[in-house]
């Protein structure tokens, strides 16, 4: 039951594909690779790149984090200021949602795919 309750949280009620994905949806393969180019609209001088959250153990942050540091990490909430990511929200889900959304993602193929730094200053 917890791998069909990530699946759903991850791909119908957070969307997690919806930024960690490169590309777009309907291109945006292999999905959750990680992707550039984001925006933030308090944050206007910087785009900011979401990571790849494979299991790849080179590039995938789910490659180098056991899944109680995910959870502790989402229970964290917000790291780095104005970050597009929605910390708040994600901090408060319960410890099932959070353990079935890291065991869903442990799933996915993983994918080598590196993003660079999380937020970079726009260019022109």
């Amino acid at each position: 039951m917890p791998l069909k309750n990530g699946h759903y949280l991850v791909e119908s009620v957070a969307l997690c594909w919806s930024c960690h994905t490169p590309g777009n949806e309907s291109t945006g393969e292999p999905r959750y690779a990680g992707s550039t180019g984001l925006t933030e609209p308090s944050d206007p001088g910087y785009t900011w790149s979401a990571p790849n959250i494979t299991n790849d153990p080179e590039t995938g942050r789910l490659g180098r984090m056991t899944e109680d540091q995910f959870v502790a990490r989402f229970r964290a909430g917000r790291a780095i200021p104005h970050s597009p990511m929605p910390w708040q929200g994600y901090s408060r889900m319960e410890e099932d949602d959070l353990r079935a959304i890291y065991r869903y993602l442990m799933t996915v193929p993983p994918a080598k795919n590196e993003v660079g730094a999380p937020r970079v200053p726009k260019k022109g």
